[in-house]
């Protein structure tokens, strides 16, 4: 790969591990290197926390042992708190100064400024990481604000499941995640699409914007532009509170979090007085007559959606319970749909948004609290906006959606 004149510069272990030049690389039980072993004698050794969270590293290069510990947002080397590690930068802990990371979309530290804005280090990156030019080198979290090791000529990152080599855009290991992309090599980066991706944890990719680099959770950040228009009889609704009952239940059901996720919904409603001033693109929550949701055996029709698609509608029963707050998730259940997420049927989700709602009484628990979201769902709707399946069958253009649309 370097021009070496060796026979065999990579080989292979028995789990599908690449090996770089190196005598010997010791795996744990997660399939992370615990120790590294050159051809000098050198090592590096690795310690992990039962899930994986690296704790410690042990650099033992050509007699010159370096310890590091890993102690949340805290750097310590050899016993001595070095770093601590914030939202926008770090603090070196010997002079108590403040540095800060100019990123770009991916979350590469493209500049490491002082307090002054004064440049400290700078790097250039080609798209799969690799270096091409920088000045100083100051910390060692570069391309997607991953730690760097480049002791002893390894020139791994450091992205939590796996080791990434930039040189040869390509992880150390088999992706964990290789069942889910089983058309997309094991070891390749992002899909071979390092422009338009990163992989925070190695594992899965991400939209670039995702990854909360001091918090280590994926962020997903959706937008929903949506347009409130009247299409029933009934002109005296107060549309305006009832917009803000919408807004207010789609925002406390969208935007949660986990142990390793978070999701920020940007929710922007408008009143539309006329057809003309819905876009083509706007998700489209129409007031309807009862009688033109249709009925169903199962129980009152409260509102329907495409699935996927832009157009949602409720009826005089949820607009009264939306205004009056008895309804807590039927505008937010209709919305899930237009994302493509489909209705849950068996009683183990019966808390989740999805569920219907005759089902949710038949399982004897309450509507209202029956608004919860996984991370599936919301990787379900990321995935359809990656593949280009949302935002489509527009209410003003689709016939099938006309006859509800106007008069």
């Amino acid at each position: 790969m370097n021009g070496a004149n060796t026979a065999n510069e990579y080989v292979y272990d028995a789990n599908g591990n690449l090996n770089k030049n190196i005598t010997d690389i010791q795996y744990n039980f997660l399939n992370l290197p615990s120790q590294i072993t050159f051809d000098d004698g050198s090592t590096i050794v690795y310690l992990y926390s039962a899930d994986g969270t690296k704790l410690r590293t042990m650099h033992n290069i050509n007699g010159t042992v370096t310890k590091t510990d890993y102690c949340g947002n805290v750097i310590y080397e050899n016993d001595t708190a070095t770093q601590l590690l914030t939202e926008a930068g770090y603090v070196s802990l010997n002079d108590n100064q403040y540095h800060y990371y100019l990123q770009d979309h991916q979350g590469n530290n493209r500049m490491v400024v002082d307090k002054n804005g004064t440049p400290e280090e700078t790097n250039n990156y080609y798209p799969f990481g690799g270096v091409f030019a920088s000045t100083g080198n100051i910390q060692p979290y570069k391309y997607n604000g991953k730690e760097l090791d480049n002791k002893k000529g390894l020139n791994w990152y450091d992205y939590g499941a796996r080791h990434y080599d930039a040189a040869l855009r390509r992880f150390m290991t088999i992706d964990p995640m290789v069942e889910k992309y089983y058309n997309v090599a094991p070891y390749a980066y992002v899909g071979n699409n390092p422009i338009k991706l990163i992989d925070p944890d190695g594992k899965d990719w991400r939209i670039a914007t995702e990854y909360n680099q001091v918090k280590h959770k994926i962020e997903y950040k959706i937008t929903v532009n949506a347009v409130l228009y009247n299409n029933s009889d009934n002109a005296n609704i107060n549309m305006e509170k009832l917009s803000a009952a919408i807004q207010q239940q789609v925002n406390d059901t969208y935007n949660i979090s986990g142990k390793d996720f978070e999701v920020k919904m940007n929710f922007n409603l408008r009143i539309a007085s006329s057809v003309d001033e819905i876009g083509d693109n706007d998700h489209v929550f129409q007031v309807v007559n009862q009688a033109d949701l249709g009925k169903s055996p199962n129980g009152i029709v409260q509102g329907k959606a495409s699935t996927p698609g832009l157009n949602i509608k409720l009826g005089d029963i949820a607009v009264n319970n939306l205004l009056s707050g008895e309804d807590k998730r039927t505008a937010a259940h209709e919305l899930g749909h237009t994302g493509g997420l489909h209705d849950l049927r068996e009683d183990k989700y019966a808390d989740n948004l999805m569920m219907q709602s005759y089902l949710i009484d038949r399982f004897g628990k309450d509507n209202n609290k029956s608004t919860k979201l996984d991370r599936n769902q919301i990787e379900t709707i990321r995935d359809n906006y990656i593949n280009n399946k949302l935002n489509q069958n527009s209410p003003k253009r689709s016939e099938w959606f006309r006859k509800y649309l106007v008069k």
